[in-house]
């Protein structure tokens, strides 16, 4: 997904943290003292708040965090506070840091909207969807205009493989947030995932419309160019942010994900022509090509696509597919099945996935990304998953 820039993102923050209580240090004492040192105690923690607001601006979370923490030292029960500190460890994908100082905010104040909505997106990237499902619903309920938690709960329905409720949650929160390219990317793929190609398309588009330099949605929509069996659009797409040779491998291997072999021996040996070296990934994905024929029967001479009209995707049994965690201390997730592949993201041990397919030591798996943000699909290896039952 493409991020809130920094300084806007820090804005959102610290106008929410103003909104709670005015100003940085308005919660009361628990005891009497004298006014001059209420007054002295007030404008320590001021400055503390605003050196950690300009450590924040200034790119430096950790010196923002020892700030913050200091201040609040000095006002336990200070909400604003308390909320910087928890944003800060929620933008820096540290959500079960996160979460505690977001229950001290609900525990002050049970319906503060703020810290409902951190807590659920929290908890969605810890994989604790239940409670996190429960929490974004209470802020809608509260805030009918919160387009993070209608997207968090976008993602949570993606990861539930409940595609068309997913769509419908994004689809509210670009009735708020039209401008967000990442909403309409995360439409387009709960589109996509349900086979609503046409519905993905007019997604994607707008997506690609909103933020020409978003280059996961434009990699989705060569992703469905593919799966519309328009190649030379595909190739376009591909070629805006890879060489030739890596464009023609991308286009054969996701040819060969939907079954269309020919097509995808025929971008291979292309890209294999087109290296200027050897191109071990474009021979691997030529094998599996191979290997995909021979187990449907299909003749080594292979067919148009035109003429393949029974051809079926390689499917893994069931027993091998569904839930699974990430066992090893740190998985990567690639855009094809094979060691020297583009990398998408990297998954952690404990995260919790979707196996959509096996092939050979691989994987096709759902993740989420971006702190729990948007879903992707990509491989990563099987010996670092172990499935959930």
């Amino acid at each position: 997904m493409k991020t809130l820039p920094q300084t806007v993102f820090l804005a959102a923050v610290l106008l929410a943290a103003a909104n709670l209580s005015g100003c940085a240090s308005a919660q009361p004492t628990k005891t009497e003292e004298a006014p001059e040192a209420v007054e002295a105690a007030a404008a320590e923690v001021d400055q503390l708040v605003a050196l950690g607001d300009r450590a924040w601006r200034q790119g430096a979370p950790d010196t923002a965090l020892l700030q913050y923490m200091q201040a609040l030292e000095a006002e336990p029960e200070n909400l604003p506070i308390l909320f910087r500190v928890a944003e800060v460890h929620a933008r820096e994908q540290r959500p079960g840091q996160a979460l505690p100082f977001y229950e001290q905010m609900l525990a002050l104040e049970p319906d503060q909207v703020d810290a409902l909505e951190g807590a659920g997106l929290a908890l969605m990237e810890m994989r604790r969807n239940t409670e996190a499902q429960a929490r974004l619903q209470q802020v809608i309920a509260l805030d009918p205009g919160r387009w993070r938690s209608r997207n968090g709960l976008g993602i949570i329905a993606d990861l539930e493989a409940n595609y068309a409720q997913a769509a419908l949650h994004y689809s509210d929160a670009l009735e708020v947030n039209p401008s967000s390219a990442m909403l309409a990317n995360n439409l387009g793929y709960s589109r996509y995932m349900s086979g609503d190609l046409l519905g993905a398309e007019e997604a994607f588009l707008d997506a690609v419309a909103l933020d020409s330099e978003f280059e996961r949605a434009w990699r989705n929509l060569g992703l469905l160019r593919v799966r519309q069996e328009r190649y030379a659009e595909a190739l376009d797409i591909f070629l805006r942010s890879e060489a030739a040779h890596e464009a023609h491998n991308t286009v054969g291997y996701l040819c060969f994900l939907n079954s269309r072999y020919a097509e995808a021996e025929h971008f291979l040996r292309r890209a294999a022509e087109l290296s200027p070296v050897y191109f071990e990934r474009a021979y691997e994905n030529l094998a599996r090509v191979d290997a995909a024929r021979h187990a449907s029967a299909i003749p080594m001479s292979g067919r148009s696509s035109q003429e393949a009209t029974d051809d079926r995707p390689v499917e893994s049994p069931a027993s091998e597919t569904g839930p699974a965690r990430v066992s090893a201390a740190r998985l990567r997730l690639s855009v094809d099945g094979s060691s020297s592949s583009e990398q998408i993201g990297v998954l952690s041990k404990g995260h919790e996935v979707e196996i959509l397919a096996r092939a050979g030591n691989w994987a096709l798996v759902q993740a989420s990304l971006d702190g729990g943000t948007t879903s992707v699909r990509g491989w990563a290896q099987s010996w670092g998953l172990e499935t959930l039952h």
